[in-house]
C-alpha cells in the first residue's frame, strides 16, 4: 500500500477528508489539543505516526520527564509507540512504525487510537506539572477503544 492509498482509505475510514501537505505529511489535531501526523519513511520503508507531546525547556524539569519517557519507552513495548525527543524543536514525542509491507487502513487507525491515548494521558499530565502520567509503569496494554470521540468509525 502506498501513502496516497493509506490516506484514501483512511479518509473514508474517518469520514474526514485528509489532505497530503507540500512536505508529504497528513496532520490532524484532535479534540483541539493532540497534534499528530502521519508521513511515510522510505528509508525504513514504514508509515510513521507522530504525537506531540509538550515543548520541553532546557532544566531538570527536562531531565526528569525525558527518564520517565525512556523508563515509558520499556513498559509499553510492544504496546505502544516509542517517545522521542525532536531536540531542533525541544518536544518530546511519541511515535510509531508501521511497516508498508503489512499496513492497512484499520491497522493505522488502531496505532492511531491506542497513541492517542497515551498522548493525552501524557499531555494531561504535563499540563499538570507531573513528569509522567499517573500509573503509566504499571498498566503496560492500554485499552483500545475509541479516540476521545475525535474520530468515529463508520
Amino acid at each position: 500500500m502506498n501513502f496516497n492509498d493509506l490516506v484514501d482509505e483512511l479518509s473514508e475510514l474517518l469520514g474526514m477528508e485528509l489532505v497530503i501537505d507540500k512536505n508529504k505529511v497528513v496532520q490532524l489535531i484532535l479534540d483541539r489539543t493532540i497534534k499528530m501526523q502521519l508521513e511515510f519513511h522510505s528509508f525504513k520503508e514504514s508509515f510513521c505516526i507522530i504525537f506531540s507531546i509538550d515543548q520541553l525547556y532546557q532544566g531538570i524539569r527536562r531531565e526528569e520527564v525525558l527518564k520517565a519517557a525512556l523508563k515509558s519507552n520499556h513498559t509499553f513495548r510492544p504496546y505502544g509507540g516509542h517517545f522521542g525527543f525532536v531536540e531542533k524543536k525541544g518536544v518530546l514525542v511519541l511515535f510509531s512504525y508501521i511497516p508498508q509491507s503489512i499496513a492497512t487502513a484499520q491497522k493505522v487507525f488502531d496505532e492511531m487510537v491506542l497513541l492517542s491515548k497515551q498522548a493525552r494521558s501524557w499531555i494531561e499530565a504535563l499540563g499538570s506539572g507531573q513528569n509522567a502520567p499517573q500509573g503509566a509503569f504499571e498498566e503496560p496494554n492500554l485499552p483500545r477503544t475509541s479516540i476521545f470521540g475525535a474520530f468515529n468509525k463508520k
